[in-house]
């Protein structure tokens, strides 16, 4: 996959004294050996995930997703949008069972959580007494763990706020950082809030 991106260089000038955008479209293509890298982090994280599940009103799963050609300096909810929109937009396999398709992302409202924070909520909701809940837990912390060593800038990105998006309480997240050489890479995961 060969993807573009837009990278503002400065501003011009119009020959009416305009100021505007100056751009160009830089390319980035992801190399064998950075896509055999991404291979890996993909086994471990499905490996981890493997019939693990965000709990909330309806049960999601944990879905690996990425973009190698993303290029990417930051993690952005417009970036999510512009590189991992395709791996969302449409899905009918994130909530247990099968949900209706997801809302495309664009235009949804966002907010961006700091990922130990989130982690640290969702392993604190847990019941320490349930042996199942601490294997929940576990898992969850060896996540966390992958993700951080293996990505720059992990970020939560939560996608809809209830009440207020045209799927009702449907809300999607993504636990997202970025590779040394600017892949976009985490997992998808959702909640239903009402």
């Amino acid at each position: 996959m060969l993807a573009f991106s837009l990278v503002a260089l400065g501003c011009g000038s119009t020959a009416e004294g305009e100021r505007v955008a100056v751009t160009s479209v830089e390319q980035a293509v992801a190399t064998p050996r950075q896509e055999r890298e991404l291979a890996r982090l993909q086994r471990q994280v499905e490996r981890i995930t493997e019939g693990l599940l965000f709990l909330s009103e309806s049960d999601a799963r944990f879905i690996f997703v990425a973009d190698a050609d993303a290029g990417v300096t930051d993690v952005t909810p417009e970036a999510v949008v512009s590189f991992l929109s395709d791996e969302h937009d449409g899905r009918t396999d994130l909530f247990v069972p099968n949900n209706p398709p997801l809302a495309p992302l664009a235009g949804r409202p966002f907010e961006v959580v700091d990922a130990d924070a989130f982690f640290a909520r969702i392993i604190g909701n847990l019941d320490p007494a349930d042996p199942a809940s601490r294997e929940t837990a576990r898992r969850l912390r060896q996540l966390q763990r992958v993700l951080e060593r293996n990505l720059e800038d992990l970020t939560v990105i939560r996608f809809g706020e209830p009440g207020r998006t045209e799927v009702s309480g449907q809300v999607s997240l993504f636990i997202v950082g970025r590779t040394e050489e600017g892949a976009l890479v985490g997992v998808l995961t959702g909640a239903i809030e009402t």
